[in-house]
């Protein structure tokens, strides 16, 4: 709290506590031994996080769509499986409910829809990476999205691709 003339009061007998780092190590990694980056490009984040002393490195690249006054709506990442296939993680509001769907509209009228599987947070679901998503990424295309968010309704918009071909170089894939 901020005193006439700008002394700063100081409750008696506070607490101090250092705030941590909003980067944690996973399980089992040491604190000092793992690095978090982040290198944006056109519409999209590269996020890599390393292992330093196991020379470990795993990226996904993001991006987040949000409706203005409102915040985000839908984020996707696309990273790869423990098998090497490329999949888009997707995380969409909650109130789409439980076996709700995903449209994606691609160029030349494809379409796709994903079913969602929701906590009390989110619905997620996962995409993988195919021909159409792949074009669209080679060519730079955007993607509609759509999908019915009660008691919102309807939502659609347009996902850039502009920028993914580039964060996806940058990963040395």
């Amino acid at each position: 709290m901020i005193l006439a003339g700008g002394a700063l009061a100081v409750p008696a007998g506070p607490v101090f506590t250092v705030i941590p780092s909003d980067v944690q190590p996973p399980d089992g990694v040491a604190v000092g031994s793992f690095r978090r980056s982040f290198q944006p490009f056109d519409n999209w984040t590269l996020i890599c996080d390393e292992e330093l002393l196991a020379q470990k490195r795993i990226c996904n690249i993001r991006q987040e769509i949000a409706i203005e006054g409102a915040g985000k709506i839908f984020s996707w990442a696309m990273a790869a499986t423990d098998t090497g296939q490329e999949r888009m993680v997707i995380s969409a509001p909650q109130a789409i409910g439980e076996g709700g769907k995903i449209e994606f509209a691609f160029e030349g009228g494809a379409t796709y829809a994903a079913q969602v599987n929701c906590t009390a947070v989110a619905c997620m679901t996962t995409v993988p990476v195919g021909p159409q998503i792949r074009r669209h990424i080679e060519n730079e295309l955007d993607i509609r999205i759509r999908f019915y968010a009660s008691p919102v309704g309807h939502l659609e918009f347009r996902a850039p691709m502009k920028g993914l071909a580039d964060a996806l170089k940058a990963v040395g894939h």
